[in-house]
């Protein structure tokens, strides 16, 4: 595998010198001018196009870094969760309405907003539906 990693950046690296050659060079490719205005060409670069191109370089990347960070902090806080549940003994839930243990009733009543808040929800949603029919 390692060979083969070798080998690919090798290729790109020559790709990318190979086309630093065809574009550092003039004449090399034949090209045909369209426009005479630099700000219209696909070919020149000016100030202006230049700046913005490197500013989209740098919200592109800061997006992907900040995605890339994000995505770490949530896998490492579920990971963290999953080691501290899987240290604990194994307690069966109840399907019962007791307030007492591991109950489908002390689940309802220490979550008691969070299920009003998905109730109050769902309700709205279903008003604003009604509403658009």
């Amino acid at each position: 595998m390692r060979t083969s990693v070798v080998a690919l950046l090798g290729a790109v690296f020559v790709v990318l010198i190979v086309g630093l050659f065809f574009s550092a060079s003039d004449n090399v490719l034949p090209t045909v001018q369209q426009v005479s205005s630099p700000e219209a060409s696909t070919q020149d670069v000016t100030g202006t196009k230049g700046a913005l191109l490197a500013l989209l370089i740098v919200v592109v990347t800061g997006s992907i870094a900040s995605m890339g960070a994000a995505l770490y902090a949530i896998l490492w806080f579920l990971n963290r969760e999953v080691n501290r549940v899987q240290m604990q003994e194994p307690e069966p839930l109840l399907l019962t309405m007791s307030t007492q243990g591991n109950s489908l009733g002390a689940a309802l009543a220490n979550n008691a907003f969070i299920i009003v808040a998905l109730l109050g929800l769902v309700m709205t949603v279903a008003v604003i539906v009604l509403l658009l029919v």
